[in-house]
């Protein structure tokens, strides 16, 4: 299964459209069916949370965003899928088919199609491509979560190979989240207790739409424009979809506020092209990215999900620490890594649950209270 899911990275490598994203989604929809009530118990704030949104969707006819929404459902079911049926080696196969897809495609881009453009990577000019996914951040991401698993099972070797296919990326957002978990992973192995405390961190990201509403509110210019220019121009991108968000309290709209972005702008847009001459249209930001589309009641129950799923399991909360790092500078609300990383958050969760059952009807059929460790 590891190795079919791998697969599932390719949408668009080497500018061949075979959208093997889709997936995932397939699957989500399908296993649905048989999980219901889990289901429903475990991730309801999200499924309210799409719920609202697809009402407003509905109220203002708007069929591309509704079927996004139904995506978001399924992805949903996809994690619960991984943390019903995932396997420490279907881990590992995921991790060596990526770690050989990635590094094939990329040499083959070098050879026949050659770098996408220049980045600034650390203050070096870079040559940048795309990757596995056809879109190198997105590409690093996948990376990132290989460099994850490899490091996990310590398969430096191809950990090496991976790193370097992911310098190619020219990607920051990538190595800040392998460079995360790597210093999480080696804390954690000296003072398992820390895992407690992850979940905190997670938590205090759910802060950002606050932090940067009230920077822009209290701190004095001086310091704003250093934040514009720290945040590769993301600061004055940011504060319109927060403006977004505190405007329509139940959302404008999954994968609506591109449309709407430029009326949130225009009071910032002077300002913002003073400093640093250009605008982005995406959020660049999962928390963000919800804050503005789903409004502040859809965010909350967004957030609550988030904590719910760290308390969970507390061993995994490095990987979804790390990955919402990542998504911190991106878009990810529907980005499959997101719901592979979930699904491992939850992996053997219901084993435990189905386990206790069985103690219980034991113990009814004997009349004796049986002791676990």
């Amino acid at each position: 299964m590891g190795y079919f899911f791998a697969l599932s990275s390719l949408k668009f490598p080497l500018g061949i459209h075979l959208y093997l994203n889709i997936i995932p989604v397939l699957i989500g929809l399908y296993f649905f069916s048989t999980h219901t009530k889990k289901h429903l118990k475990l991730f309801w704030p999200f499924l309210a949370m799409l719920m609202i949104n697809l009402v407003v969707l509905l109220t203002n006819y708007e069929p591309k965003s509704t079927l996004r929404i139904i995506q978001l459902f399924a992805m949903i079911n996809f994690s619960f899928f991984i943390a019903q049926k995932w396997s420490e080696k279907n881990s590992k196969d995921f991790a060596l088919v990526t770690t050989i897809l990635a590094s094939i495609l990329i040499v083959l881009e070098i050879i026949y199609i050659g770098p996408d453009g220049i980045k600034d990577f650390l203050g070096f000019k870079l040559p940048r491509y795309m990757g596995l996914l056809g879109e190198s951040n997105y590409s690093a991401i996948i990376l990132a979560l290989n460099s994850m698993l490899l490091i996990r099972f310590k398969r430096y070797y191809l950990l090496i190979i991976n790193l370097i296919t992911l310098f190619l990326l020219a990607s920051r957002t990538g190595f800040l989240v392998v460079l995360i978990f790597a210093f999480l992973n080696l804390l954690v192995s000296k003072y398992p207790r820390f895992n407690r405390i992850i979940k905190y961190f997670i938590l205090s990201l759910s802060l950002t739409p606050v932090l940067l509403w009230m920077i822009w509110k209290f701190a004095p210019m001086s310091s704003i424009e250093l934040i514009e220019k720290l945040s590769n121009g993301r600061f004055f991108l940011w504060i319109p979809y927060i403006d977004m968000g505190i405007s329509n309290v139940f959302g404008i709209g999954y994968f609506k506020g591109w449309a709407n972005y430029s009326e949130y702008l225009t009071p910032y847009k002077q300002l913002a092209d003073s400093i640093r001459g250009y605008q982005l249209n995406e959020q660049h930001n999962i928390f963000i990215q919800v804050f503005s589309e789903f409004g502040p009641i859809c965010y909350s129950l967004f957030i609550y999900q988030i904590y719910k799923l760290a308390t969970i399991r507390e061993n995994n909360n490095i990987y979804l620490f790390s990955i919402l790092i990542g998504y911190s500078f991106l878009n990810g609300l529907s980005d499959y890594v997101l719901y592979l990383i979930i699904g491992f958050s939850l992996n053997d969760v219901d084993l435990k649950i189905e386990k206790s059952k069985i103690l219980e009807l034991i113990e009814r059929k004997m009349g004796r209270r049986i002791e676990t460790h």
